[in-house]
């Protein structure tokens, strides 16, 4: 089928990186960008155009992989929002990949890769088309701007990658803010090593407030040493606009937002404040099934997560439990599964540690109509 074409199509390629030269290599740097501009605006086809181009940029030398990243992080400042959403998900995609520069052995450098002996004048050398001209300007969709090898790239660190995501969850567009969170939410999930890295630094006690920044003035400074920008916001700052994401009138941006909440709680219990709790358990009202169904898990998760935490254990009660008599039967059927979860849970820690309340005081602690919710002795 198709799909073994696209395989076959992507191992060609990479074998002719292999001894192509760098003209090939820039060459698929172009491909890259061309990919990104050409690919359909429907989901299947983005998820697709952006696996192939995470697996071609992966093999580029450390110079076009810098240079193709920026671009993207271009992309993703774009006027249309299709290449925004797209630009997301790519940078997504490599927050969670294995660098060129971890690749040891297997990443040749742009001074070792072998020239073809012909006359042809490589790629690299040819002049690059102007790029931007202003920082509301990137990229257009007609054609991307040839990359620039001559001059020397800086390496693109996590943080990078992390405050371009980051940006986008204030798009005027809802898909591309919803898209943006959900990013956020599957690489705050996921913690990998880099970005573990990147939430302690978020977390850490001494981080400063990072302000306004803006990726595209930082990109134009070609003189700027990257290492010394702080890209990073702090802790308040992350947590106030997840807070104010929380609150967006998209239904999926709500959704998106409280899942990186409930990540970013996970991760360390010195963040588990319980005005940020009750901002979570305030969304079991939520208007939308989705919402709600999404807060019965992801306050199920915090109590296994903290289950000595008695102040979070009785929120997960007032705000969960009176779930059961909602109108949507998913959302029913939803609280008894995780209570059912929370129960087997709680059955197999060790007996030594502090147990929580029973389920039947949970029960009789529960505001209902006409009295609480309790059980009835036969």
């Amino acid at each position: 089928g198709l799909g073994v074409i696209r395989a076959h199509s992507l191992r060609f390629i990479r074998f002719l990186m292999v001894g192509g030269g760098e003209a090939v290599c820039s060459s698929v740097a172009v491909l890259v960008q061309h990919l990104a501009v050409k690919v359909p605006d429907k989901a299947e086809f983005r998820r697709e155009a952006a696996e192939a181009i995470v697996s071609l940029m992966v093999t580029l030398t450390g110079d076009l992989y810098s240079s193709s990243l920026k671009w993207f992080v271009w992309y993703a400042h774009s006027e249309k929002a299709s290449n925004r959403l797209f630009s997301l998900e790519v940078v997504g995609r490599l927050m969670y990949t294995t660098r060129p520069e971890e690749m040891e052995g297997t990443m040749p450098d742009a001074s070792t890769i072998h020239q073809p002996t012909t006359g042809m004048t490589p790629a690299s050398t040819a002049e690059p088309s102007p790029g931007p001209t202003t920082p509301s300007s990137p990229p257009e969709t007609s054609t991307p701007a040839t990359l620039s090898t001559t001059l020397p790239n800086q390496p693109i660190s996590n943080s990078f990658l992390f405050a371009c995501i980051y940006g986008r969850c204030g798009d005027i567009s809802a898909s591309v803010r919803a898209q943006a969170l959900k990013t956020l939410g599957d690489i705050t999930g996921e913690q990998t090593g880099g970005v573990k890295e990147v939430l302690d630094t978020i977390i850490s006690q001494g981080k400063a407030t990072r302000g306004k920044l803006s990726l595209t003035e930082v990109l134009e400074d070609e003189t700027l040493d990257l290492s010394n920008v702080d890209f990073l916001p702090s802790n308040e700052e992350l947590i106030q606009f997840l807070r104010r994401r929380a609150l967006d009138q998209s239904v999926f941006v709500r959704k998106s937002a409280l899942q990186v909440l409930e990540n970013i709680l996970k991760t360390s219990d010195s963040l588990l404040a319980d005005e940020l709790v009750e901002v979570m358990a305030e969304h079991c009202r939520d208007s939308s099934l989705a919402v709600r169904k999404q807060m019965v898990i992801s306050l199920t998760e915090l109590v296994k997560t903290y289950p000595d935490k008695e102040g979070l254990v009785s929120t997960w009660v007032q705000a969960v439990s009176p779930l059961i008599l909602d109108v949507e039967q998913k959302a029913s059927e939803k609280v008894l599964e995780c209570r059912f979860s929370r129960c087997r849970h709680r059955s197999g820690r060790d007996h030594r540690c502090l147990q929580p309340a029973s389920p039947e005081g949970e029960l009789e602690a529960v505001p209902v109509r006409g009295g609480r919710l309790g059980c009835s002795n036969p």
